[in-house]
């Protein structure tokens, strides 16, 4: 303030800096102040909570207002009662929009979006940040767009399972050579067993090797190898982001019932720690019961706890099997395959819901691998079964573990055999030699041969699997043959089947071609009468009706049934008559079949070998395989390399009597080149 005075002896001025102090009405300003996720992610394919920080910055306090979160589109508004002055609050919302790992979400939050509060400063009220979608590692793949742990080979038949890590160990960070040895005490194999597959798993932690993958060479006794199968996982996000994984090998050529040894040899900047080794054997041998047996792979990371933002049901596993047959099970058995799987209580085994308990006792201390195998026949159903691989929370965590592999084996009663037999010939004069040939299915030990004639008693003639025997009387025979085997005995029997004549004399007797098939099925008869015939009569349905009087007539059958079939025949030396019950089977035409396959890989480097399974449903009868380069198979499930380096389509065809399908599939074969 300037004040100036005047008067007759002149003027005078006095000036006041800062005098006077003049204040508005107060107001509130309400500022976001920053935006959170959790754990600072935005994870896909599950909720995800934001919090945000607002805070009045005025000098007096505001009433009520929202705060409005906007994720992406998806908006959720909170209430706040009001603020005082330099007071500041949390406001939290779930974001409930299920997202996929990669996508960018733009989060805006804004304090008052309505205007409710007069604010000295309405162009701060609102932050906005943007992320970016990520996998959370510690949950099953069936949360991050992963695979299950798939079946990638199956063995039926009289076949055996051994597993064994050898002596090998884990090895840190830094390891050099690693050797493995596995010895015939290791791997105890049927002196007569048959090799039909060696799997070698080799897995790794916490790779930090430059371009994202291990770098070694394994040899297997001495000849270097090449993996099959690769699986790969990570936690996704934060720190400590390095892969595990794991790299599988086909060693059946080269594995050696003797012992084998296992070579790994780490190239320059390799960096990750080694677990031990397993190697899995399949094998046949006469002495094993009926099996089928489902290998199951991937990698698999799994660690529950709310630090990890993973609930036990999320940090799961999974391993379905499909075709499992409860008719003549005995016992089903799955064996779990892990790495670091230790902590007891902190993680489970499910089998179709029931929960078999954790997997700690199966813990090798020495490779770090957890191998337990489970029984679950109480369990199994026809069809698909799941196995599920689980880290429970205890506390603040769970076993901190990697699923790697599961093998599904199903053990069968030994059916019983199934007693079936032929002879020729069927008829003639004395003395007539007949040869019988066994025709049984299933596995038969034991063999006995009996026959009666007319009235008369059953005695046997027979043990062996195919005797030939001379009847020296004139009669008509019943022929009876009981089989047995491990799983009981059968018996057939052909009431009336030889018919030995005196020399000379009139005789009923005739063979068809064929005797079994689908529907229409059309049948040749062959009149094999021994005299002088001058009428035949035939009744192919046994109605009581001439159905023909040829010598060798044909008849369609049109309808599925057991038919019984009778000849009469006459002439001058009288008459006489030949009834073979049941002697026609005409059976429903099947369903065509369904193609279907899988393959364990589809990418590499020349040579590349590929092995092929096949799922087709329907009972198949033939399979065709073109590969897409020239070459094809006739196997079901075969085994192919391709030489050169393209892009190969593939097919399979099936094949019925009902008709049949295709499926198609593809390789891709890279040119292999070497690093320098």
């Amino acid at each position: 303030m300037n004040l100036t005075v005047s008067g007759p002896g002149g003027s005078a001025s006095e000036v006041k800096t800062d005098y006077i102090t003049a204040t508005g009405p107060s107001h509130p300003d309400l500022v976001i102040m920053q935006i959170a996720t959790n754990g600072n992610e935005l994870f896909a394919h599950e909720p995800n909570t934001i919090n945000a920080t607002v805070r009045n910055n005025g000098t007096a306090a505001a009433g009520p207002f929202t705060v409005r979160i906007d994720a992406e589109g998806a908006v959720y508004e909170t209430l706040v009662p009001g603020l005082d002055p330099g007071a500041q609050l949390e406001v939290q919302a779930t974001d409930t929009t299920l997202r996929t790992a990669g996508d960018l979400v733009t989060i805006t939050a804004t304090a008052d979006p309505q205007l409710a509060v007069a604010e000295s400063d309405e162009t701060n009220n609102a932050l906005s940040i943007t992320k970016t979608v990520v996998n959370n590692g510690y949950k099953g793949k069936r949360w991050t767009d992963g695979d299950d742990l798939d079946t990638v080979a199956t063995f039926e038949g009289r076949v055996g399972l051994a597993y064994s890590t050898g002596d090998s160990i884990y090895r840190a960070a830094g390891w050099t050579v690693a050797t493995t040895n596995w010895t015939t005490s290791d791997l105890p194999l049927p002196g007569a067993a048959t090799i039909l597959h060696a799997r070698l798993y080799q897995g790794y932690t916490y790779d930090q090797t430059p371009g994202g993958s291990p770098v070694w060479t394994l040899q297997f006794n001495g000849q270097e190898v090449t993996p099959v199968a690769t699986y790969t996982d990570r936690k996704g996000y934060g720190s400590y982001n390095n892969p595990s994984g794991l790299l599988v090998y086909n060693v059946t050529g080269l594995f050696e019932e003797t012992g084998n040894t296992l070579t790994v040899t780490p190239g320059a900047g390799n960096n990750n720690g080694l677990y031990g080794s397993l190697l899995v054997v399949v094998y046949d041998d006469e002495s094993e019961p009926v099996r089928k047996i489902a290998i199951n792979e991937e990698c698999d990371m799994l660690y529950a706890g709310a630090a990890r933002f993973a609930s036990d049901e999320e940090a799961t596993a999974y391993a379905p099997f499909g075709g499992a047959v409860t008719s003549g099970l005995e016992e089903a058995s799955v064996l779990s395959i892990l790495f670091s799987a230790n902590e007891a209580g902190k993680s489970a085994f499910i089998f179709k819901g029931q929960d078999y308990g954790d997997f700690s006792s199966g813990y090798l201390a020495g490779p770090q691998v957890t191998l337990k195998e489970f029984d679950v026949t109480d369990e199994v159903t026809s069809g698909e079964n799941t196995a599920q691989f689980r880290s429970v929370a205890v506390g603040a965590s769970g076993d901190n573990m990697v699923a790697a592999g599961a093998i599904f084996v199903t053990e069968y009663t030994e059916a019983p055999p199934v007693a079936a037999f032929s002879a020729s010939p069927t008829t003639g004069t004395t003395p007539l030699q007949v040869q019988f040939t066994d025709q049984s299915t299933g596995t038969v030990s034991e063999w006995a041969w009996e026959s009666r004639p007319e009235r008369g008693v059953w005695a046997q003639f027979s043990t062996a699997p195919n005797p030939s025997y001379t009847f020296a009387d004139a009669a008509t025979y019943d022929i009876r043959l009981t089989v047995r085997g491990p799983g009981g005995e059968s018996i057939e029997e052909k009431a009336a089947y030889i018919s030995v004549l005196p020399p000379g004399g009139l005789r009923a007797d005739f063979s068809a071609n064929p005797t079994s098939g689908v529907a229409p099925l059309s049948v040749g008869f062959t009149d094999q009468s021994t005299g002088t015939v001058t009428l035949r009569t035939w009744d192919f349905n046994n109605d009581g009706r001439w159905d023909s009087i040829s010598r060798n007539p044909t008849y369609r059958y049109w309808n599925p049934g057991v038919y019984t079939v009778r000849l009469g025949v006459s002439g001058p030396e009288g008459s006489d008559g030949m009834t073979k019950q049941n002697y026609i089977t005409v059976t429903t035409p099947p369903k065509p079949p369904v193609a279907r396959f899988t393959q364990d890989t589809r990418f590499g480097p020349a040579p590349l070998t590929v092995r092929f399974t096949d799922l087709s449903t329907g009972s198949p009868e033939s399979y065709l395989w073109t590969f897409g380069d020239g070459q094809s198979s006739t196997d079901p499930s075969p085994v192919h390399t391709y030489q050169a380096p393209g892009l190969y389509r593939l097919t399979l065809r099936v094949e019925n009597e009902g008709g049949s399908s295709t499926a198609s599939g593809f390789v891709y074969v890279i040119r292999n080149i070497r690093p320098y």
